[in-house]
This record gives C-alpha cells, sequence and structure tokens, in this order.
C-alpha cells in the first residue's frame, strides 16, 4: 500500500524508495528461506501504526497518524475510516467538540461508508456529552429515522434521546423513547435504565399510573447491569409497596435489597421506611434492630428528624415487644434530647401511658376514641388522638384527627403542630403539592411559632420532591431571609445550590455553593458544596477549577464514603491535566477502597503500568494485585494484572516470583496482548537461566498468542528469541531464518539492526557468504546509525 512521504511498505516496514527494488527482490529469496522453517508466518503480516498506537491507548500519536492517512484520498486510502477514528481519537482525548466535526465529515463525505451510522452516533454522543441537549436530541432523531440501524445503535440512539428529550422537559418524547428501549432492547443493560427513568417520569408527571410503576421497578430488577443498580431498583420497589399499604411486600423487598446488596448504598442508607414497614408486619425485633443499628448513625447533636424519628420508632417497637421499660427508656431519651421536637407531645403521652397502662397501648387508644370530647377542649383530645394514631403508623385514622383537630380552630400551640405532623404525613405519602401548601400555611400564619422555620424549609423540600424546583428555591430563599441565623441556614443555602444544579442553572449553583464555602452562611456543608462545586466545574470543562474544589472537599468533608469519592474523582481530574504524579498518588491511597468506589478496571491496569513505568514496582505490584482480585471474573483484566505483578517482581529482583505471575498470565483464558507478553518474558527468562528448550516453547507460545497485527513487536521479540536459541544451538541455518524473518516483517529500530547483524554472522557460519553480503548491505542502507552497523564496519 502506497505510504507517502517517499516512502513505501517493504517485509512490514517503512524504507526508502530508492531500495524498494532491490528489497523486492532480496526477499523474494528469503521468504522461501523463511516459509519452511517458521510456519508461523503470516504473509499478510505488517506493521499499522495508526492502529497499534490506538490500541496501545496513545491516541495523541495515533491521531497525527490517521491525519496522515486523511490526506491520502487520491492514493485510494480508506478515507471514511481514516476520518471516523479521528473522531475516535478527539473523543477519547476528551474534546468532543473536534470529534464532532470529524465524525459529521464521515456523514456528509461517505453517506455509505458503514461507520457512516456509527459516526453519526458519536457526533449526537458528542452534543449531549457538552450539554448541548437540543442539538444531541435533533441529531439521535436523524439518525433514528433512517431505514436500517443496527439494534447494537438503536438502542442506546434511543435511550439517550430520550435522556435528551427529559433534559429539555419534552416529556412524552422521553417517555416514548424510553419505551422503545423497553420493548427493542430485549436484555441489554440500558433496559433497566430506561426503566428506573420511565418510572423516575411518571412518579414526576403522571403519579397515577402507580401500577406501570411498579411493572418497571420489577423490569429494571430482572435487567439490572449492576448491582447498584438492582439495588435502586429494590429500594423503590420497596418505597412503592409501602405507599399502596402493602407492608408484606414492602418488608420482603427491604429483606431482598439488604440481604443480596449489602454493600451498596441504598442497602446502607438509614431508611426509616424499612423499620416501619417491619413494624407493620409484626415484625417488631426486625424494626427495634434496624433502628439501633441505622439510627445511632444520628448523633444526639443532630438537630434534624432523623434521630428523634428513629427512637419514636424504636420506642414503639419496643413496646410491642412487651419491653416496656425500655420503651419507657427509649422515650425519656427522645424527651431529654429533643424537648421541643415535634414528637415529643405524643412521646410524652405514650410514656405516661405506658407506665399508667403497663404498655397496654391499643386499649389506650380504644378508650380514647370512645371518650367524648368535652366541649371546652376538643382540640386536646384530637391531638392526642392523630399523635397516637400517628405513632401506631395508622395514618388514615392520624389524618381524619388531624384534620377534626383543624376544623376546631385550636389556637396555634395545637393548630401549628397539627398542621405540620399533617403535612409530614402527606410528605411520606408522596402527595408533596398538599405537604408543601401546609407547610406554607403553617409559617404565614404562625411566623413567630417555633414550628414556623422547620415548615418554611420543609416546604422548599416538598416542592423539590414535586419536581418544581423553582417553588423550592423561592421557599429556601424565603427561609434563609427570615432566618439567616438558624440552624438549618447552611443546609437551606445547599439545597438552594443543588436545586439550581439540577435544574441547569449551573451558574446560579456556583454562587449558591460559593456562598458556603466562603463561610458567609455558618453552618458545616463547605464540604459538601466544594464536593457540587467540583462537579459543576468539571462539566463546565474547567478542570483546574475543579481541581482546587476537589482538594477543598477533601479537606472539609467528614471521613466517609464522600470524601473517598472526593479524592477518587481529585485523581480521575488531574489523571486529565496530565498531572500523572499526582494521580498516581491518590490513586494508591485509594487502593484499598477500589472495590467500593467501583473503579473501573482499566483504570487499575493504567495504574500498575505509570507506577511501573516510574520504578515504583511495589506500588505497581499493588495495583496489579487489586486489578485481578477486582475483576477475578474478567479472564481478560486477570490476565493484565498477572502479567502487571510479574513486570514489578522483575522490578524487585524477585525472578522466581515473576515466573510464578507471568505462569498465572498465561493461565488465565484471555485473549490479551499481556498473555503474549508473558509468554515472551518467560522465554527471556529461561534463555537468561540456560533452559533454552523451556525458551523455545514460551517464544513459540509468544508467537501464536500474538495474533493481533498490533502486538506485532512481540511477535517479533518472540522471532528473534528463537533465532537465539538457534544461535546457542549451533543451527545456523534456523537461526537465520529466524533473524532474517525478524528484519522482513518488521521495522524496530532497536530489534530489526541486531536481528540483521546476527543473521549476517549465521549466514556467514552456514556458508551463505553471498547472502550475509546482502544482509549487511541491508544493515547499513536502513540504519547506517546504529550501532550493530557500526560494529559490522569496524569488524575485520
Amino acid at each position: 500500500m502506497p505510504q507517502g512521504n517517499g516512502s513505501q511498505r517493504c517485509g512490514g516496514g517503512l524504507v526508502p524508495v530508492r531500495l524498494v527494488r532491490r528489497c523486492t527482490h532480496w526477499l523474494a529469496g528469503l521468504f522461501l528461506l523463511v516459509a519452511v522453517a517458521v510456519s508461523a508466518l503470516s504473509p499478510t503480516e505488517q506493521l499499522r501504526v495508526a492502529d497499534g498506537l490506538f490500541a496501545r491507548g496513545l491516541y495523541d500519536l495515533a491521531l497525527e497518524e490517521y491525519l496522515v492517512l486523511s490526506r491520502m484520498d487520491e492514493r485510494g486510502v480508506a478515507l471514511d475510516v481514516a476520518l471516523f477514528r479521528i473522531g475516535e481519537c478527539y473523543r477519547r482525548l476528551g474534546q468532543p467538540e473536534a470529534a464532532g466535526r470529524f465524525y459529521l465529515r464521515v456523514r456528509r463525505e461517505h453517506p455509505d461508508s458503514p461507520y457512516a451510522q456509527r459516526a453519526q452516533f458519536r457526533h449526537a454522543e458528542s452534543l449531549w456529552l457538552r450539554e448541548d441537549y437540543a442539538a444531541a436530541y435533533e441529531q439521535f432523531t436523524l439518525l433514528l429515522e433512517q431505514a436500517e440501524i443496527p439494534t447494537a445503535l438503536q438502542i442506546p440512539a434511543r435511550y439517550y434521546s430520550g435522556d435528551a428529550a427529559y433534559r429539555l422537559a419534552r416529556w412524552s418524547q422521553a417517555a416514548t423513547d424510553w419505551q422503545a428501549v423497553l420493548d427493542g432492547g430485549g436484555d441489554a443493560p440500558l433496559v433497566a435504565y430506561a426503566a428506573l427513568d420511565l418510572a423516575r417520569l411518571y412518579r414526576a408527571q403522571e403519579p397515577e399510573r402507580i401500577h406501570e410503576r411498579y411493572a418497571l421497578y420489577e423490569r429494571a430488577v430482572a435487567l439490572a447491569p449492576t448491582g447498584e443498580v438492582a439495588a435502586e431498583a429494590w429500594v423503590r420497589k420497596a418505597h412503592w409497596y409501602f405507599a399502596q399499604g402493602r407492608y408484606e411486600s414492602s418488608a420482603r423487598a427491604f429483606d431482598r435489597l439488604r440481604t443480596q446488596w449489602p454493600d451498596q448504598p441504598p442497602a446502607q442508607a438509614p431508611d426509616l421506611m424499612a423499620a416501619w414497614a417491619y413494624y407493620h408486619v409484626g415484625r417488631y425485633a426486625d424494626a427495634v434492630a434496624l433502628a439501633q443499628e441505622r439510627g445511632a448513625l444520628y448523633p444526639a447533636a443532630d438537630a434534624t428528624r432523623q434521630r428523634p424519628a428513629w427512637l419514636y420508632l424504636l420506642a414503639n417497637a419496643q413496646r410491642r415487644l412487651l419491653r416496656t421499660a425500655e420503651a419507657q427508656e427509649t422515650y425519656r431519651q427522645l424527651l431529654k434530647d429533643y424537648p421541643d421536637h415535634e414528637l415529643a407531645p405524643v412521646a410524652r403521652y405514650e410514656r405516661t401511658l405506658l407506665s399508667f397502662r403497663a404498655g397496654q397501648y391499643e386499649e389506650a387508644v380504644t378508650e380514647m376514641v370512645g371518650i367524648e370530647p368535652d366541649w371546652a377542649a376538643p382540640a386536646d383530645v384530637y391531638w392526642m388522638l392523630a399523635e397516637s394514631y400517628a405513632g401506631l403508623g395508622r395514618d388514615n385514622e392520624a389524618v381524619q384527627y388531624y384534620q377534626l383537630l383543624l376544623n376546631a380552630s385550636p389556637g396555634p400551640e395545637r393548630a401549628a403542630p397539627a398542621r405540620y405532623q399533617l403535612a409530614r404525613l402527606l410528605l411520606d405519602r408522596d402527595d408533596y403539592t398538599a405537604a408543601a401548601r401546609l407547610f406554607r400555611e403553617l409559617a404565614e400564619r404562625y411566623p413567630d411559632h417555633e414550628l414556623a422555620p422547620r415548615a418554611q424549609y420543609e416546604a422548599g423540600t416538598a416542592w423539590a420532591l414535586a419536581e418544581q424546583a423553582d417553588r423550592a428555591v423561592r421557599e429556601w430563599t424565603a427561609f434563609l431571609e427570615r432566618y439567616p441565623r438558624h440552624e438549618r441556614a447552611a443546609q437551606a443555602q445547599l439545597q438552594i445550590g443543588l436545586a439550581r444544579m439540577k435544574a441547569g442553572d449551573d451558574e446560579a449553583a456556583l454562587a449558591a455553593f460559593a456562598d458556603l464555602r466562603s463561610g458567609r452562611t455558618p453552618g458545616t456543608y463547605a464540604g459538601q458544596a466544594a464536593y457540587w462545586s467540583a462537579i459543576l466545574q468539571e462539566r463546565a470543562g474547567h478542570a483546574g477549577r475543579a481541581a482546587i474544589a476537589w482538594q477543598d472537599a477533601i479537606e472539609q468533608l467528614p471521613p466517609g464514603r464522600k470524601q473517598l469519592l472526593a479524592q477518587y474523582r481529585f485523581a480521575l481530574n488531574v489523571q486529565q491535566q496530565e498531572r500523572f504524579d499526582e494521580a498516581a498518588a491518590q490513586l494508591q491511597d485509594l487502593l484499598a477502597e477500589a472495590a467500593a468506589l467501583e473503579w473501573p478496571p482499566s483504570l487499575l491496569d493504567w495504574l500498575w503500568r505509570y507506577q511501573l513505568g516510574q520504578g515504583l514496582y511495589s506500588e505497581a505490584l499493588a495495583a496489579a494485585r487489586s486489578l485481578q482480585a477486582l475483576a477475578a471474573a474478567d479472564a481478560d483484566w486477570v490476565q493484565s494484572g498477572a502479567y502487571g505483578e510479574g513486570r514489578a517482581w522483575l522490578g524487585l529482583d524477585r525472578v522466581e516470583a515473576a515466573e510464578a505471575a507471568f505462569e498465572q498470565a498465561l493461565a488465565a483464558a484471555g485473549t490479551t496482548r499481556a498473555g503474549a507478553a508473558a509468554a515472551e518474558q518467560l522465554g527471556q527468562l529461561a534463555l537468561a537461566a540456560g533452559r533454552r528448550t523451556a525458551a523455545a516453547t514460551y517464544f513459540e507460545q509468544a508467537v501464536e498468542r500474538a495474533v493481533d497485527e498490533e502486538w506485532a513487536d512481540i511477535r517479533a521479540r518472540g522471532f528473534f528469541g528463537l533465532g537465539r536459541i538457534a544461535e546457542e544451538r549451533a543451527d545456523w541455518s534456523l537461526a537465520s531464518r529466524y533473524y532474517l524473518a525478524v528484519s522482513i516483517l518488521f521495522d524496530d529500530p532497536n530489534l530489526v539492526p541486531e536481528a540483521l547483524y546476527r543473521g549476517a554472522q549465521a549466514l556467514q557460519a552456514a556458508g551463505r557468504e553471498a547472502e550475509r553480503e546482502r544482509a549487511i548491505e541491508e544493515l547499513r542502507e536502513r540504519y547506517p546509525d546504529s550501532n550493530w552497523t557500526q560494529q559490522v564496519d569496524t569488524t575485520p
């Protein structure tokens, strides 16, 4: 194939044009020699420079080669392939805009190319990555309108088209696209994501479609590609059952979640609904265990509603188990730590009832229901009944008595808590709009009541859950204006930023987070603000600013998963900026958390290779072993990790350990370059130890395994090693054939000159002086500056 720039291919390498005729004549004779001795050789082998660089992840270098190929249209180069791979290089280099230009060229200049549809998909994807959702949606639509689209492109195109439509608030189109994924995606991983996304859309836009939501959760559970997605599907399914009053099914779903995916975040979250589900079906011991385990996550100093709610649940469950003294102590703890909490009155009442009735709570409630309220104080009776029923989880009765209480026009001391509790019940039922209005009404009617700040804050929470971000932001902004020093002020500021971020107003979100990071709003949310700021800065392409924010998040977040995530994202950020030493150091520190953080195996593969290149062999060893452990089910990654372990042992001068690791790489069922390289390394070690038979076996395995044209360097070293063995055995004919095969098929400036030199020496020993002279002539012509050429010229 013509190569341009005054050179042509000859024997798999680039040589000057003036040598072509001589090389062709010279090689014709040598091929006859090689074909007999080296049956593994393929006559079609040649170096593919651009593809080889691309396969090794050297995308910047590959890009240069593909750009050269793209200018050879007049010489018959497959231009559509070159243009498409230029786009792929730019995409891998994190330049979606540049990638998009070349994908567009494939579509326009080569509409009939087999790469045209793939290019159109990549172009749309690049727009989606740049968050140009309108343009991305248009391009995905154009692709999907074509007559024949492979399923491998159609399903992801439909999914991302739906995502773009969703972000553009085109709910109907998003539903149509995701439904198409569900209908045509079979068991593709994206089907599970589409099911969850469609259920989320129904919940926000068409809440009456509750049974369809359930079916979607079932579909996601069946097809979830990862534990995290499966866990998310199961927790939503459990919540759905609970909202329908199907507590037994809800409890079983929570059991499945906690036993099958215990390490996933949804299973580890302190889900109060799970404890109440156990409670409702009479599994009080399970409710107590969960409350003691998860409720302990909230310290006594935490003034949120979570810990008192857990204490309240715990006391109720203890009471049900007839552990009266413990229940009384739990109620007492709630009252001691949270005397002003909205649950305090009912806890106080229930504790009193326990003391008086020895834990006969149901009987006491029955007696209260039968009492005719005194005309002077009906609100007090309604209040106790409503609170008691709420404590028992009998929401219908609780709502009934709260409403009766409000209809009785009580004073602020009853009306404000009643509205607050009723709003919370509606919130738990997912009736977000009604809950938001009740919270708002409380804050406006009773601005001086102690519950007013909480109600104002919760109004924002309810609107946010209703997917009405602007209203939520208005409530939280009003909360900050009225109560700037409140304990939830920083939390409100954080929620404003998150709401703006979710709505796509990144500048406003950054401004909200900046207020928290500066300390102007008191609180303990600066670390979270830095975390989300970093994500926004990365989304905007400001890698340097993002790195600063990640560092702030690492310093300010408390120890835990989010801090680890910040450290991980910081490492990826500086890696992208080619600050490789920092990236490697951060990732090495996080190596023990690789599985929990769900590192892609490719990252561990990069880490051991980088540390090896820096001469940090112990670090490379740890990374390579982690790769094998993390990707134990994937033979290709196991093979790469075992090979990396062997290279690290070599760096530590542990030859026996290195050989064992290379053998492990060979034993893996993978078909990677690492397997071929491991065989070649074993050959070198055996050759150095004088074990020629074993070395020959390993070199032959290296040649056989290096089937990919991009691994030609391993084949070259394998043939060279076989030549060395033949030379040591004084089999000069076979040695010359292997050495000359290396020079014919490859153009490695380090290996080929030595192969030509040794081949010439072997030819001389075999009495083939004419061929020896030709080999030396080629050595001088192709590698005039090589040390091996100088040895020929200085040898008498």
